[in-house]
């Protein structure tokens, strides 16, 4: 019996590929559906990580938050945010720092920290971050969305649920799920 294809992950940069789920079966096995029609599939397994996303708005990003985020380094220690996540405190220090996010388009980063202070004064508004000891900024892209992610589990798993899926391929040809984004109420998870 032939491997199902794999699920690729999104790239953040574009909107052309939305994955809503189609069904769970009794042995982990998830699919999802593209917006082509194409059914993948993916192993959920005890080690697999949920993210449940809700909206949020921009005054929900306040001192003393755990927020990440993914943009793009517009130099003098600032990243424009092309999406940003204010995290459950129960994740708060995990991924702590910035890198570069290889589900992203062409030298895109991601950055988890600390928000130390919130400006909204001299036009665009600026959240002002701590990375590792390091003092950074962060400011918005144009329509970037800001989220809430806390941690959740495969019962939010139901069919029709937007999702966004982290994957491998294991030493036994299947591919597993590392990590599934779920989108709720009205959120679809770009990564």
């Amino acid at each position: 019996m032939a491997n199902p294809p794999p699920v690729a992950v999104i790239d953040i940069g574009s909107n052309s590929i939305k994955l809503l789920v189609a069904a769970r079966d009794a042995n982990g096995r998830l699919s999802v559906r593209t917006d082509t029609g194409q059914v993948l599939h993916a192993l959920v397994n005890p080690r697999t990580k949920f993210a449940l996303l809700k909206p949020a708005d921009f005054t929900d990003v306040q001192e003393g938050v755990y927020i990440a985020s993914t943009g793009h380094d517009k130099g003098n220690d600032t990243l424009e945010a092309t999406d940003l996540r204010i995290v459950d405190e129960t994740l708060r220090g995990v991924g702590e720092g910035i890198r570069p996010f290889r589900g992203g388009a062409d030298g895109a980063s991601s950055m988890n920290a600390k928000v130390v202070a919130v400006s909204t004064s001299d036009g665009a508004p600026e959240i002002n971050v701590r990375v590792r000891g390091r003092d950074m900024k962060v400011v918005l892209a144009d329509k970037a969305p800001i989220l809430f992610q806390s941690v959740g589990d495969a019962t939010a798993l139901k069919p029709g649920v937007p999702v966004s899926l982290f994957t491998v391929r294991s030493r036994l040809g299947t591919t597993d799920a590392i990590r599934i984004n779920i989108g709720l109420n009205g959120v679809v998870p770009k990564w």
